[in-house]
């Protein structure tokens, strides 16, 4: 009865353990630094920043269109992004009424 209780506690810390470990590694990156993003999202394919309805925020390289923007990084405005993989609808979730007074208009 003793061995069956610690056999239960002992594979409740591994599994526990592993997710830790799993946990801690996910928030090793460093989602502020725009390289992290262009790591998966720069060069093109499906994978490229999509534009939605709006003004062009990227070029195709993931570069800005607008040179006030290059001082922020993608989760400024990508607010929703809080791990990598991330859900790909997610990344089209900008609201740039965080800084903007109305929603800039596509050219």
């Amino acid at each position: 009865m003793v061995f069956k209780k610690l056999a239960v506690i002992a594979a409740t810390l591994a599994a526990l353990a592993a997710f830790s470990i799993g946990n801690v590694a996910a928030q090793d990156v460093d989602l502020t630094d725009n390289a992290t993003c262009f790591e998966c999202h720069e060069g093109g394919g499906s994978d490229e920043p999509m534009e939605v309805d709006g003004a062009k925020i990227h070029n195709a390289d993931g570069s800005f269109t607008v040179e006030a923007h290059e001082m922020w990084s993608c989760v400024d405005c990508h607010a929703d992004i809080t791990d990598i993989p991330h859900d790909t609808e997610k990344d089209r979730a900008v609201d740039c009424l965080q800084c903007h007074e109305e929603v800039p208009q596509a050219e």
